[in-house]
């Protein structure tokens, strides 16, 4: 666990996760990891959800991610995206259009099997140490992790 934090401290990280209240929501345990190892979080989302995401005050950024006109808006998306220069992108979401968004960012982007089978690749590397299910404990249901301590109000 020390390693992981320690490769992210200070890197610049974006976190894919575009649609779904319920995925944005188990979204913020993640969040909550990545900060708390000392990396910068900004939060790629669509407009729905995007007041969701700067509610949560260890958010750096929330950009969103056109869903209405895409062609039209996409362009702005990705320029804006490039010019943070992210260290590592993470597609936490498995789909297509969360795959555009991270790779707009034109940052490492790890792939792995997350188990699902939306998941992108399906590559056998596993999940960053902070983001696999055994640093995140779980109260009651399996389905709905929460960080072992909040950081947050």
């Amino acid at each position: 666990m020390e390693q992981a934090a320690e490769s992210l401290k200070g890197k610049k990280v974006l976190v894919v996760r575009l649609s779904a209240l319920g995925d944005v929501v188990q979204t913020l345990p993640a969040v909550e990891r990545l900060a708390a190892a000392g990396a910068t979080v900004d939060w790629l989302t669509q407009p729905a959800y995007a007041a969701l995401a700067r509610c949560c005050p260890l958010v750096r950024r929330v950009l969103e991610f056109p869903r209405r006109h895409f062609f039209r808006r996409a362009a702005a998306c990705a320029r804006a995206l490039r010019q943070e220069h992210y260290d590592l992108a993470l597609d936490l979401q498995g789909l297509l259009k969360s795959a555009l968004g991270a790779r707009a960012a034109r940052a490492a982007t790890p792939r792995w099997n997350s188990g699902s089978s939306r998941a992108s690749g399906g590559v056998a590397r596993r999940a960053p140490l902070c983001l696999r299910p055994s640093a995140i404990s779980t109260r009651g249901s399996a389905a709905t992790p929460t960080a072992s301590r909040s950081t947050w109000n």
